[in-house]
């Protein structure tokens, strides 16, 4: 339903807490972040263990910025509803963003274990352990997360970065290749391919990756040093 059908709804049940908790998320999706919170407040006051509530008001929060209001709405759709595996995706999130590494990793950890078939949760969680140097842990998360949704680019150019880490420099080039696949106008996936290419040998590919991200972003500067590290210039030596 939409807004305008929504807020008929409303207007007919003005103590429908659903139609208030929808009409609040297609308001979030909108951008208008106030009248979602005006939606979210009066659809938990009128049910305070509407947990799903809750939780969408956190992401109103996280948007607008305020952590700490983010948290708390989380925390309470947890008190509310214990194995709600959203709210612990959501306030993990936060908690990594607040640099609060272990309970970041605890909350993807209980997120895994409500909802096992989750790739958001063990991506995030890999996340977590490339920016701590953990990297084959991250390995592990990301291969997790790619197994349960192919498609998704993300999780290759993240385990295309913790494999280089690793050494793994021919498995890192072909997650580079499958994330490029998708991301022709990112310079920086061009220049980590070109940089694992690089590390195999394949001087060739990656010079032409290197100017792919050049052509992309003109003066890229990773792009360019790695060209001079092969003693070729954009074009040709």
């Amino acid at each position: 339903m939409n807004i305008a059908s929504l807020s008929d709804v409303i207007g007919a049940n003005p103590n429908d807490a659903n139609a208030l908790n929808l009409r609040g998320a297609a308001y979030g999706q909108a951008g208008r972040y106030q009248d979602a919170l005006a939606d979210f407040d009066k659809a938990t006051a009128l049910n305070p263990k509407f947990f799903q509530a809750y939780n969408n008001r956190a992401l109103i929060h996280v948007r607008l910025n305020q952590p700490e209001k983010a948290l708390a709405d989380y925390n309470q759709a947890i008190i509310i509803a214990p194995t709600y595996h959203h709210a612990y995706l959501g306030r993990g999130k936060v908690y990594r963003d607040s640099n609060k590494t272990a309970l970041a990793i605890a909350d993807f950890g209980k997120a895994i274990q409500l909802k096992t078939d989750e790739p958001i949760a063990y991506y995030d969680r890999g996340i977590v352990y490339q920016s701590l140097g953990q990297h084959q842990k991250a390995d592990g998360d990301f291969s997790i997360a790619i197994g349960l949704r192919p498609g998704a680019v993300k999780p290759y150019l993240a385990r295309g970065q913790s494999r280089y880490a690793l050494g793994k420099y021919q498995d890192a080039a072909k997650d580079f290749g499958v994330a490029v696949e998708q991301l022709k106008q990112d310079p920086d996936a061009w220049t980590w391919r070109g940089m694992a290419l690089e590390k195999t040998g394949d001087a060739k590919n990656a010079a032409n990756a290197y100017r792919w991200a050049i052509y992309v972003k003109p003066g890229h500067g990773p792009a360019v040093d790695g060209l001079r590290r092969l003693g070729l210039g954009p074009r040709g030596r």
